[in-house]
């Protein structure tokens, strides 16, 4: 009601944010755990009744919210890199038509005997694309998704990022060949930053991972990579070798 919706039609992903964010958090812990469940609870049988997207309760089901961002919170050079994706791909298909893939993914991989860790990653991951497609409004193509990877992956996956990129790769050979190669090779494309020398890539590191410690979302966190990860470059150009020998001339050339 304080958002102005007349009805579960109107009801959006912004919606369900701003309850976490404006009227959740202003609770003790406790509270704040049994109402969030409960309505998690409520929303996820509101989907059964296919009166609320699904999306819905697992978006206030994450451990952490900030995981899941609009198309607009990414860094522009990302936004417009998956526009001009979901501008070109005439076989891509829709995110309920994704839920219901994963779900038969997911059995295949047990089939197969996977268990544990492996399951429990690529539910997670699964998730946070199904999430991320729907509450924007995109279309599944692994080009898209291989985008919003590229600048999630980290904020979003942590530790797991790995195993998390190898699930997205065994979906793509299920989507394509209904089946699963788990004894397959994947070759990865490496993220810029890959390419920074020993001495920025320490610094870099433990920046992102204090950034995570405070709680930054995942898009702050690509935002803060890609700016430091231009910025070594540049001293890498500059023929600088450690941090030390940053002076002001240095500084007002990067500026410039």
């Amino acid at each position: 009601m304080d958002r102005n919706c007349h009805g579960l039609s109107e009801l959006t992903y912004e919606d369900i944010m701003a309850f976490h964010n404006e009227a959740l958090t202003r609770l003790c812990k406790a509270d704040f755990s049994m109402y969030k469940g409960s309505v998690a609870s409520f929303l996820s049988w509101m989907a059964k009744q296919q009166l609320c997207p699904v999306g819905f309760s697992i978006l206030l089901s994450l451990t952490k919210m900030e995981k899941a961002v609009m198309l607009n919170d990414l860094p522009e050079d990302v936004i417009d890199e998956i526009k001009h994706i979901g501008s070109q791909n005439g076989n891509a298909f829709p995110s309920d038509r994704l839920y219901e893939i994963c779900k038969d993914f997911c059995g295949k991989l047990e089939q197969f005997g996977y268990a544990g860790t492996m399951m429990n990653s690529a539910r997670a991951t699964l998730r946070m694309v199904f999430l991320f497609l729907d509450m924007n409004g995109l279309r599944y193509s692994p080009a898209l998704v291989h985008a919003w990877f590229h600048a999630q992956g980290t904020g979003c996956f942590g530790t797991n990022e790995k195993m998390s990129r190898r699930v997205l790769s065994l979906f793509e050979c299920f989507v394509e060949e209904g089946s699963i190669h788990p004894e397959k090779t994947f070759v990865y494309s490496p993220l810029l930053s890959d390419q920074l020398p020993e001495w920025c890539m320490e610094a870099l590191t433990q920046f992102l991972d204090q950034k995570q410690r405070e709680k930054k979302a995942a898009s702050t966190v690509c935002m803060y990579r890609s700016a430091v990860t231009r910025f070594c470059m540049f001293l890498v150009n500059e023929g600088v070798t450690a941090f030390s020998q940053i002076d002001a001339g240095i500084l007002k050339r990067f500026n410039l």
